[in-house]
């Protein structure tokens, strides 16, 4: 169907298809002539009831059975797509797709607009009439407005939001692309192809009290990356002596602080975003996260960018000790990771053969946590 969306209305018209029926061998014929017979049967009887599909019929050797040079049903042939839904019962399902791809690109779209829509079939099939207005609605927007600056936000389709364009987004540069004449269903490359611009993304961290230079500035501080990279320009004294990055909210605010020491918000994924900043290359770095696929993989891309990282209750010992609060993993994940530990990578392997186990780091009790931590380091004044 991708193949028929692609090609324009009078080529898809001329659609054929030659499939083999397959008829039994001489030998299966002589192991049930009583079946062999039937079979041939049902096809002279589907031939009757279906004239606008052929069946080619082929002489073969039947000697094996006793029946000598039989002429059997060899091929099946049907020409037309309209011929081919309906009789693969998929006439309601091809008039849909066809009628949305309409909705989608218009009614009479270019070649590479065609193969665009073709190629991205999976991300509008299911769509409703009212988000394919809204694609069409913003690729229109943006073939319009190659450079207008805004936030995916701030984009003045009825509708259309943030969290939207990220669902959509695929489909949506793919659709740009190919009106700006790239290849078939190749998205742009970024949000700035489409003249947009990222929303500056934020990083939470918790200082210490009585910080130096800190004074009346609030514990709990939530910046702009820009902002969090700037706090000590190049040859200023960073008076941080280390940072512990966790990967969940909840945990990042029940932990105490220490003197000289910063916790930091990782968000997930964000993380990696946050290994980035400058200030952070010299300094100690702990990491602790859920012993899953993902937390591992956070870990894994943070120490790529800081590669003293140390991970702290993601290990072996860790698993055994808190297994009988493990769930199952939802989206368990064993690729390599380049960079975690052998420690690292054994409860990777314990967690996998336990059943694809998850540990939130949340089920920890805090008490034993805050020991963990000390034991690596993160809280002393050394």
């Amino acid at each position: 169907m991708k193949g028929w969306l692609a090609d324009s209305a009078d080529s898809a018209v001329g659609t054929s298809v030659d499939l083999p029926l397959h008829p039994p061998t001489g030998k299966a014929a002589a192991r049930d002539v009583a079946a062999a017979s039937a079979w041939v049967r049902s096809w002279q009887s589907w031939e009757r009831s279906h004239p606008q599909a052929t069946v080619v019929w082929a002489e073969k050797t039947w000697t094996a059975a006793g029946l000598g040079r039989q002429l059997v049903p060899d091929r099946l042939q049907v020409s037309g797509i309209d011929t081919l839904v309906s009789l693969t019962g998929t006439s309601r399902y091809w008039r849909g797709v066809t009628r949305r791809c309409r909705v989608l690109v218009g009614e009479t779209p270019g070649a590479d607009l065609r193969s665009a829509a073709a190629a991205l079939l999976p991300r509008w099939k299911g769509l409703d009439d009212d988000d394919l207005g809204r694609v069409h609605a913003v690729v229109d927007w943006l073939l319009a407005n190659p450079a207008s600056g805004l936030t995916p936000r701030a984009l003045p389709v009825e509708g259309v939001h943030g969290k939207w364009l990220e669902s959509h987004r695929a489909l949506v540069t793919g659709l740009v692309s190919a009106h700006r004449g790239g290849r078939s269903g190749e998205p742009v490359a970024s949000l700035a192809d489409l003249g947009l611009v990222e929303r500056e993304p934020q990083v939470r961290m918790r200082f210490p009290s009585g910080m130096p230079g800190w004074s009346g500035v609030p514990e709990d501080v939530t910046l702009t990356w820009s902002g969090a990279a700037g706090l000590w320009p190049d040859q200023t004294p960073v008076p941080v002596t280390g940072v512990l990055m966790v990967e969940n909210l909840e945990t990042f605010l029940a932990l105490p602080s220490h003197p000289g020491r910063v916790l930091l918000w990782g968000a997930g994924y964000s993380a990696r975003r946050w290994a980035q900043l400058p200030w952070l290359v010299d300094l100690p770095v702990w990491y602790w996260g859920d012993l899953d696929a993902d937390g591992f993989g956070i870990l894994s891309a943070v120490r790529s960018h800081l590669p003293q990282v140390r991970s702290v209750l993601m290990d072996e010992g860790t698993v055994r000790r808190w297994r009988h609060l493990a769930t199952v993993d939802p989206h368990p994940d064993r690729r390599n990771l380049s960079a975690v530990t052998v420690a690292e990578d054994a409860a990777r392997d314990l967690l996998a053969s336990s059943g694809n186990l998850r540990i939130e780091q949340e089920r920890i009790l805090l008490s034993d946590a805050v020991d963990a931590l000390a034991a690596a380091g993160f809280y002393s004044d050394t």
